[in-house]
Formats: C-alpha cells, sequence, structure tokens
C-alpha cells in the first residue's frame, strides 16, 4: 500500500517506549513517530491517501465549515431576538411585535426566557454530525484523530454560534433603540448591557443539565432513531438486525460531550466575575454531566476502542482559551469604563497565564503521552521478562484487513442446517475449507 504510515510492532514494551521517544533520523520533522492506537481506532482506508491530496482536502472541509457558523450565525441572531421582543417592540421598525406583548404573562416568559436556550441546544445538535461527515474525508490514519478534529471544530463552532454571536447580538438587541439614538456612545452602552446576558446563560446551562443529559438516560433519542431506521430498512436477517443495533447512538460520543463542557466552562469562567451565581449552575452541570456519562458509558453506550488521554491535552488549551477570553473581555470592559489600573492589573493576569499554559504544555505535554524516559531506563532492569513483552495476537491485530485470509463463511441467510439439509439445499452450499488453499479448492468444485 503506497503510504507514508507504518505501524511497527517490538518485542517488549521497553524498546516501544524508547523509540516513541527517540530523534530516528537526523531531521527532527522528517520522522514523527507516536505510539500505534488500538487495531480497532485505524482509519485503514484513509492510510493510502497522499498528503498532496490531503491538503486541498482539508482545506475545503474547513472552508466549509467556517461557512456552516457564518450561516448559522443568523440563526443565532434571530434566536438572540427571540429573548429580546420586549426590547424591540420600542422600535419604530418592529412595531408589529406589540401584540404579542398583549399575551399572558407566562406566555411571554415562556417564549422570551425558556425558548430561546432550548432551541439553541436543539439546533446545535446538528453540527457535530455534519463535522464528522466532512473530516471522515480527510487524510486521518486513526479515528481518534478524526473525533479530536471534530471536538475542536464543534467547539469553535459553539464558541461562535452559541456564545459571541448571542452575546453580542443580545447586547445589541436588548439596547437597539438607544443605539440608534446615540450611535456616538456604542462602547459604552455594549460594555454596560454585557453583564445582562447572564440570564440567557445560566439558562441554557440549566437547560443542558436537567433536559439535555436526562433525554441521553432515558435513551429516547436512541430509541427514536432505531425505530426510525426500522421502519426505512426493515431488517429482517440476523446481519441486518445486528448492523442495526450499531447505527446511529450506539457509541458514545466523547467529542460532543467535551465540546459542551468546554463551552460550559467558558460561560462560568467568563461571568465569574460578573455574576457569582453562574458558578452554582455550572457546578449542578458538571455533576449531573459526570454521573450520566459515566453511566452511559459503563452500562449503555459501546466505546469501540480507547483514545489512552490523546483528548487531554486539547481540553487542557480549551480551558486556558477559555481563560484568556475571559481576561481579554476585563481589560475591554475596565477599559471602556475608565479604569485603567484594573486593565493594567488584568493585562498583567493574563501575561502570567499565558506564560502558565507554555509552561505546562511543555513541561508535561509529552509526559501525558509517552511517561517519563527516565523512569524507562531505571525500571528496565527490574520489570524486563516475560510479561515486558508484547504478545504475538497484537501482530495479527495490526495486519491490514485486505491481507488477511478469508474466514470461514457462516450461515447468515435465517435457514438452519437441519432445514438446509430437509430441503435439500447442500448442493447450493460452499463447502467449508480451514485454510486458504482448501478454499481455492471449493471455489473450483463449486464453479
Amino acid at each position: 500500500i503506497p503510504t507514508r504510515v507504518a505501524i511497527v510492532l517490538f518485542k517488549t514494551m521497553h524498546t516501544a517506549s524508547q523509540a516513541a521517544q527517540t530523534q530516528i533520523w537526523y531531521e527532527p520533522g522528517e520522522f514523527i513517530v507516536k505510539r500505534a492506537p488500538e487495531p480497532a481506532a485505524i482509519n485503514w482506508p484513509k492510510l493510502k491517501v497522499s498528503r498532496k491530496l490531503d491538503l486541498p482536502v482539508k482545506m475545503i472541509v474547513s472552508f466549509v465549515i467556517i461557512l456552516i457558523c457564518v450561516f448559522w450565525g443568523a440563526i443565532s441572531v434571530a434566536i438572540s431576538a427571540l429573548g429580546n421582543l420586549s426590547a424591540l417592540s420600542q422600535v419604530n421598525g418592529f412595531s408589529w411585535l406589540e401584540p404579542v406583548l398583549s399575551w399572558p404573562n407566562w406566555l411571554v416568559g415562556l417564549i422570551e426566557g425558556f425558548l430561546p436556550p432550548l432551541l439553541l441546544m436543539v439546533l446545535s445538535k446538528l453540527a457535530p454530525v455534519i463535522f464528522r461527515v466532512l473530516l471522515i474525508q480527510c487524510r486521518y490514519p486513526w479515528l481518534i484523530s478524526v473525533e479530536i478534529a471534530v471536538r475542536n471544530y464543534y467547539y469553535f463552532f459553539l464558541f461562535l454560534t452559541s456564545f459571541v454571536f448571542i452575546l453580542v447580538s443580545g447586547s445589541i438587541l436588548s439596547q437597539l433603540q438607544t443605539l440608534i439614538d446615540n450611535p456616538t456612545a456604542t462602547l459604552d452602552i455594549l460594555a454596560s448591557s454585557i453583564p445582562a446576558q447572564a440570564l440567557f446563560f445560566m439558562n441554557l446551562v440549566l437547560q443542558s443539565s436537567f433536559i439535555g443529559f436526562p433525554l441521553l438516560h432515558s435513551q429516547l433519542p436512541r430509541v427514536f432513531l432505531r425505530l426510525l431506521l426500522w421502519l426505512f430498512t426493515w431488517p429482517k436477517t440476523e446481519r441486518q438486525l445486528r448492523k442495526l443495533d450499531l447505527g446511529p447512538g450506539h457509541f458514545f460520543l466523547y467529542f460532543k460531550f467535551y465540546a459542551l463542557s468546554m463551552l460550559t466552562s467558558l460561560i462560568a469562567i467568563v461571568y465569574s466575575s460578573i455574576t457569582p451565581l453562574i458558578n452554582l449552575f455550572a457546578a449542578v452541570y458538571f455533576l449531573i454531566a459526570y454521573w450520566v456519562c459515566k453511566y452511559a458509558i459503563a452500562y449503555t453506550h459501546h466505546v469501540p476502542y480507547r483514545a489512552g488521554g490523546l483528548m487531554y491535552r486539547g481540553c487542557f488549551w480549551g480551558l486556558m482559551i477559555n481563560l484568556f477570553f475571559k481576561q481579554l473581555c476585563m481589560i475591554g470592559l475596565f477599559s471602556v469604563f475608565k479604569a485603567p489600573a484594573q486593565a493594567a492589573l488584568e493585562a498583567i493576569f493574563l501575561l502570567s497565564s499565558i506564560f502558565l499554559a507554555i509552561l505546562v504544555h511543555r513541561r508535561f505535554s509529552r509526559l501525558s503521552s509517552q511517561g517519563a524516559l527516565m523512569s524507562v531506563f531505571d525500571s528496565y532492569g527490574a520489570t524486563i521478562g516475560k510479561e515486558d513483552e508484547i504478545a504475538p495476537r497484537f501482530l495479527d491485530a495490526y495486519t491490514y484487513p485486505g491481507l488477511v485470509p478469508i474466514k470461514d463463511p457462516q450461515n447468515l441467510s435465517g435457514v438452519s442446517d437441519e432445514q438446509i439439509a430437509e430441503l435439500g439445499l447442500e448442493r447450493f452450499m460452499l463447502p467449508r475449507a480451514t485454510d486458504v488453499e482448501d478454499q481455492h479448492d471449493a471455489m473450483a468444485k463449486a464453479q
């Protein structure tokens, strides 16, 4: 197979650990060595994709995802407008909204307070499905790389559509008439209205906690999808039923819950100084998320392979970027409100946070993925032996599926062997073989 990726199987674990942390070639960037994922996590069809073809595909996919984010921005603005009907009705061009405000107070409150976060939460669930369909076309040799890419793009999508667009559009729409009357004071008006958007984000966190995760725990979306697929495909054989059971909703989507948790941490970190109560809601969210996700992973969902903690580094940088964004927002607010001393102090905190993130990355990034090289050498004499050797079965597990001999044919027709013998259908059945040569002989006899 023409590919730039190779999987090397070592005899001992110590040798593999040393090779993973050693510069193999005299040019550091020419020969990159990484730990191989589990056999089930290898994206075999993408190993043969050339690097020249991979770059244009990734650029096209990134461009399409950016277009989706821009398009979704209009949806976010419309959802934000739904939560500011009272303010919009005071604008001359939106006077037709006044009859809506004459409805019962509970109904207006439901439309303005409960419905917008719910719509935003439901519609944003479609984005990771689209992103995964796009990113699976790129040259990612490992499936975990696809999951990491989907998580990163999905968090970028949530950061823009569920936070930045909502924050800016909500601040503008809530003070639209004032901005029209006094456009020169735009920055002051926006700075004073941004803290008021905390109520929207608190509703979003609460609905994610008490609606999103209970739905995941109840398995209702998964049952609905399975019923829908069953109606469309109408499975009859055992193989078709097994394929249906492994359909949508069967695997635990780590990338989705990582991105949603990073969005919740962003909301909590940004508004922690302005509205401290939001920290309590975020704590409730993570408590429910931990319990529901742990139960789903252990009992109701399937995990096809283990990532070995490869997503932790991206989550760390996501949290640090959230902290950087919060400090930048505080610098901007202090600058607008003519507080240079507080803005300068926050700038010092921002530089300290950046330095700390870089320091932690340099000290622990390689250790978290490869382990300490010195501990490998120190323990070499103490642990060398049979327990250090890699099992030979991994050699078969890492063999390209196209080179594996076909196994003995299985009867998946739904007709038992007794019924086949009773109806005299043995002459139509392919004789079972024990090895490749017997299979060739059986095929010749059948022909």
